[in-house]
């Protein structure tokens, strides 16, 4: 019975005489409070109802918003592609460049250097560069110090054959020392002519990397050389706040140039006496 219809009916009643007027009094009351109660669910409902549209506006507010992004993802990635693309055209338009300039067969190894023959380069058993092997770079200098290449670091990785050194055993540690300092020889003279040193970094494979498999005197040949390979520059990588940072008083690059010692009478690889 709806409170309104619960008071008229009280009113009749009480009118007859049924009740006390006290009864009366507190049905009177508790037929308020259910009004109360019955316009505070109204209002709830209500509230609800509103907060129920808000929530799907929401819902599809942030459907259309996922929507966007996905496109602007998509639109991102093909972005992406064409500046790889790009970049890749680029890079190989440089090898190219370098590969026409550079000593000896005009060879690219499976890694993407510009291979530079050793033979051309050192004497046996030396790293030191000869003065034949300073001209023969002159047309990589001229290409590396130009404006085109500033986009890029270089890596000169040094390479030996798989022979075991013997007459040079006192002069080089091993292959990997001999591979570092042919290709330290090469960034010193890269350096002295303009080609900026904060762009250029090493790495020595030693006989790990072989252009070829076979030991023949040939294969031995081939796969003694230095590298030039490029690598798109992409900055320095900031460190967190967190994170601590190396002592810039102690810590030399592995570039660095380090006390050079002076070969043995009998030096070489083993075919170029090693």
């Amino acid at each position: 019975m709806k409170p309104f219809a619960l008071i008229a009916t009280l009113i009749l009643v009480a009118g007859s005489g049924c009740v006390s007027q006290s009864k009366y009094e507190d049905l009177k009351a508790h037929d308020k409070d259910l009004a109360w109660r019955l316009e505070a669910q109204e209002k709830q409902v209500t509230t609800t109802e509103a907060e129920k549209k808000t929530l799907e506006r929401t819902i599809e507010v942030l459907k259309e918003d996922n929507k966007v992004a996905r496109e602007k993802l998509a639109l991102a990635n093909e972005a992406l592609k064409d500046a790889k693309k790009d970049v890749d055209e680029e890079l190989k338009a440089r090898l190219a460049e370098l590969q026409a300039k550079s000593p000896g067969k005009l060879e690219l190894s499976p890694w993407g250097g510009v291979v530079l023959e050793s033979g051309i380069l050192f004497a046996p058993g030396r790293h030191e560069l000869t003065k034949d092997g300073e001209t023969a770079l002159g047309g990589i200098v001229e290409s590396l110090c130009s404006s085109k290449y500033d986009g890029f670091t270089i890596e000169l990785s040094g390479h030996t054959d798989a022979d075991p050194l013997r007459a040079t055993a006192k002069v080089y540690t091993d292959n990997h020392d001999l591979a570092a300092k042919r290709a330290n020889s090469v960034r010193r003279f890269l350096v002295s002519k303009g080609v900026p040193a904060a762009r250029i970094y090493l790495s020595a494979w030693g006989e790990t990397s072989p252009l070829a498999s076979d030991a023949t005197k040939e294969g031995k040949a081939q796969n003694r050389r230095v590298e030039i390979r490029l690598h798109h520059d992409q900055g320095p990588v900031e460190l967190p706040a967190s994170a601590p940072r190396p002592a810039t008083d102690t810590t030399k690059p592995a570039s660095a140039p380090k006390p050079d010692a002076a070969p043995d009478s009998d030096g070489g690889d083993a075919d170029e006496m090693k």
